[in-house]
C-alpha cells in the first residue's frame, strides 16, 4: 500500500470528521488545524505534536502532556500526507446557509441582515468589508447570538429549522473542502 493512499472515502466520513474539518476551517491565524489525508482524520498540531480532533479527548490531552514532560522529538508535518485547512471566508459560509435555507424565511433573509450587524461591529476598521472577514468561532457565536436576539419572541418556533440548516451548512462546507483538497 502506498504510504499516502487514503484509507477512508468521501461517503464514509463520520458527522465526527466533518465536524472537526468545519472547526478547521473555522479556526484562528494561530491554529494549525490539518487534515490527513491517508486515514482522514482531523489533528490539531499543539506544541509540534499532533492531536486527533475525533478521538476522545481526555485521552488525546493526557498523551500530549506525556509527550511534552517526556520532550519528544516533534511530529514531522509531511505534507503530503497533511494539509493544513484553508480558514473560510464570512461570504463562502454565509452564501452556503443561503443555499441551505432553500429559500425559507426568515432564514434566508437573515443572511443579509447579519451581513450588515457583523460589519456594524466592526466600524472602527476602515473600508472593511463582508469579504475581509474569516468565518472564525468568534463570527458563528456572533451569527447565532444575533439570530437568538432578532427572533427571540418566535426563537422556539424556528430553534429546530435553524439548527437543521446550519447542520446542513457544516457538512456541506466540509464534504466541499474535503472533495476539493484531498
Amino acid at each position: 500500500m502506498n504510504y499516502h493512499t487514503p484509507q477512508f472515502s468521501i461517503n464514509n466520513l463520520s458527522d465526527q470528521v466533518l465536524f472537526a474539518t468545519f472547526y478547521g476551517l473555522s479556526r484562528t491565524d494561530e491554529e494549525l488545524i490539518y487534515f490527513d489525508k491517508q486515514k482522514g482524520d482531523v489533528l490539531k498540531y499543539v506544541q509540534g505534536f499532533f492531536c486527533s480532533l475525533i478521538e476522545d479527548q481526555s485521552i488525546v490531552r493526557k498523551n500530549l502532556a506525556d509527550k511534552i514532560i517526556n520532550d519528544e522529538p516533534s511530529d514531522f508535518v509531511d505534507e503530503n500526507r497533511y494539509i493544513l485547512i484553508d480558514r473560510l471566508k464570512l461570504p463562502d459560509f454565509l452564501n452556503e446557509y443561503k443555499k441551505q435555507t432553500g429559500g425559507k424565511e426568515p432564514f434566508c433573509s437573515f443572511v443579509d441582515d447579519f451581513s450588515t450587524q457583523v460589519l456594524k461591529e466592526f466600524s472602527y476598521y476602515d473600508n472593511l468589508t463582508i469579504d475581509d472577514i474569516a468565518n472564525s468561532v468568534h463570527i458563528q457565536e456572533k451569527f447565532h447570538d444575533f439570530f437568538k436576539k432578532k427572533y427571540q419572541n418566535r426563537f422556539l418556533e424556528l430553534r429546530e429549522d435553524y439548527s437543521v440548516i446550519f447542520h446542513n451548512t457544516q457538512e456541506a462546507l466540509a464534504v466541499n473542502w474535503i472533495k476539493k483538497n484531498i
